[in-house]
This record gives structure tokens, C-alpha cells and sequence, in this order.
């Protein structure tokens, strides 16, 4: 039993998702659907496709780690860094409310 998408079904989606789409939206995503529909049925096709192995990304991935932190480096001065801060109180710098 195969679930065919309608014109209907993307409006009740889209009004279940809260958007609005126009009535060419409409057509552009059910063309879509149908192109992605037609190439899930090519896949279908193939013959003895079960004897394959599933791969889920076409480049080998490498595990990486990250380096200890046996050496650290001396930063900079908190005293310098906040001394060309305008309003500073104890290590804190007050910056401009940019949201109301």
C-alpha cells in the first residue's frame, strides 16, 4: 500500500508545522516528492540489493583525539587585557544592552 501525497496533505502539514505555503510551494514540493519517489523506486530495483553492505557515509571516518594538556603556556596579563575596557569592576567588563 503505497501513501500517495496530495495537495491536502502538505497544506495540513504546512498549517500543522505553522507555515504558509502558496499554491505553487504546493506544486514545487509535490514535484520534489515525486522525483525523490521515483529514485527510492530505481534503489528498488536493483537486483540483490540485501547482499550489499549498508553505507551510511562515502568517506572512511577516522577516530581523533585530543592532545593532552600536560603544557600550558603563560596567557596574558587579566590586568592588561582589561586595561583597555572602558567600565571594568573587579575582573568584569559592562558592555552595552543591545536587547531591549
Amino acid at each position: 500500500m503505497t501513501k500517495e501525497f496530495t495537495k491536502e496533505k502538505i497544506n495540513n502539514l504546512a498549517s500543522t508545522l505553522l507555515f504558509a505555503v502558496s499554491d505553487d510551494e504546493v506544486e514545487i514540493v509535490l514535484d520534489e516528492l515525486e522525483f525523490l519517489k521515483s529514485k527510492m523506486d530505481n534503489i528498488s530495483h536493483i537486483k540483490n540489493i540485501m547482499d550489499y553492505e549498508i553505507q551510511t557515509h562515502p568517506f572512511d571516518l577516522y577516530e581523533t583525539s585530543l592532545r593532552e594538556d600536560d603544557s600550558s603556556e603563560e596567557g596574558t596579563d587579566v590586568n592588561l587585557l582589561l586595561a583597555n575596557a572602558k567600565n571594568t569592576q573587579n575582573r568584569e567588563i559592562e558592555v552595552p544592552k543591545v536587547v531591549g
